[in-house]
């Protein structure tokens, strides 16, 4: 990641502090959650569907939460990819490890954002493999996740500027020349091989499973540990689905509505 951006990420992150991370439902956040843990050995103890929130029985104790591919307001922990802020002037939460934060991209420039996975993100900011030295599936999956390589194929210049341009910021040249060889269709046919489009459930057992082809994930990447935990994750909080206006700004949209607790 180029130092001007990598520089403003928020200091926690290259701290020792042993976190646990709170997983939501696909390939990016587990992908990204399994990345962390390589790097910095933090466990899974949480899990959002959306709908509900789920806690291991064999939650570590003592530990601060972060949230993995889930935006979260305040000053709580999280890596992700979303847009958060609603228009110039927003206040972002400075413990979010998020590009589009740091770029100030709101609705008035949401065209600009950061339109690839918090995997690639997480890949940038930590140097997990010699991106040189992976192989065109590796290359492929990592595009994959999160459908990060559309915006190269768009139809709209915009958007294929926008690509680039995070390809450059991010430093992800060397796994970039996949584009040269392969056209979207392949890309398309990877994710139904994996079955990436797949999401992550917890079962009547309490434990978490997924239709989404591990097994061949860990193939392609073997020193990581490409399995969901085994304990069992108990309901702690249930939410109804419902709609909202968006509002002009952040402060009305949370003066308007204080029950609300995510917005998709």
């Amino acid at each position: 990641m180029q130092h001007e951006i990598k520089s403003k990420m928020p200091e926690w992150i290259w701290s020792d502090a042993n976190f646990s991370m709170c997983l939501s439902n696909d390939i990016d956040s587990f992908f990204s959650a399994t990345l962390l843990k390589k790097i910095k050995n933090w466990n899974i103890s949480h899990f959002y569907d959306f709908s509900s929130i789920y806690k291991s029985n064999q939650q570590p104790k003592g530990e601060k939460l972060i949230g993995v591919d889930i935006a979260l307001e305040g000053n709580a922990y999280c890596f992700d990819n979303h847009v958060t802020l609603l228009n110039a002037g927003d206040t972002p939460n400075p413990n979010s490890c998020n590009i589009n934060n740091i770029l100030n991209i709101t609705r008035d420039n949401y065209f600009q954002k950061y339109c690839m996975g918090t995997n690639m993100l997480i890949l940038s900011l930590f140097s997990v493999f010699d991106l040189k030295s992976l192989s065109d599936d590796q290359k492929i999956f990592l595009w994959c996740v999160d459908v990060s390589y559309k915006g190269h194929y768009s139809n709209y210049e915009n958007d294929r500027n926008a690509h680039s341009t995070y390809i450059e910021i991010l430093q992800l040249e060397p796994i970039a020349d996949v584009f040269d060889r392969y056209s979207p269709d392949d890309f398309r046919q990877f994710i139904k091989e994996y079955l990436l489009f797949e999401n992550i459930k917890v079962n009547e057992a309490g434990r978490l499973t997924t239709g989404i082809r591990l097994d061949l994930v860990q193939k392609l990447f073997p020193e990581l540990e490409l399995s969901l935990p085994e304990e069992k994750f108990i309901k702690t909080h249930s939410f109804k689905l419902g709609k909202a206006n968006l509002p002009q700004n952040k402060k009305l949209f949370k003066g308007e509505n204080k029950r609300l607790f995510s917005s998709p």
